[in-house]
């Protein structure tokens, strides 16, 4: 449990519920945010929202990973939240 709360911490996923506006227009996607997190590894819940967001809205929320790759990194950080709003 520790560790997964300190994992949590470093992906950010808890912040999701400081989304304006989020709780009502999609007010169970913290939960399986969460919930797909607690089930496959948090890292993996943080980049199935960041794949569903790029789909549905056409951002881009990818990183440069230390191998050059373009890749989602997971973290429910200050772009993928703003992407949210």
């Amino acid at each position: 449990v520790l560790y997964f709360t300190e994992t949590r911490e470093i992906v950010k996923i808890g912040k999701l519920s400081n989304v304006p506006g989020l709780a009502k227009a999609a007010p169970k996607l913290a939960e399986h945010v969460f919930d797909s997190g607690v089930l496959h590894g948090v890292s993996d819940g943080g980049r199935w929202l960041q794949q569903s967001i790029d789909e549905a809205t056409g951002t881009d929320l990818k990183i440069t990973d230390k191998n050059g790759q373009r890749v989602h990194d997971g973290i429910v950080g200050s772009a993928t939240r703003q992407a949210l709003e």
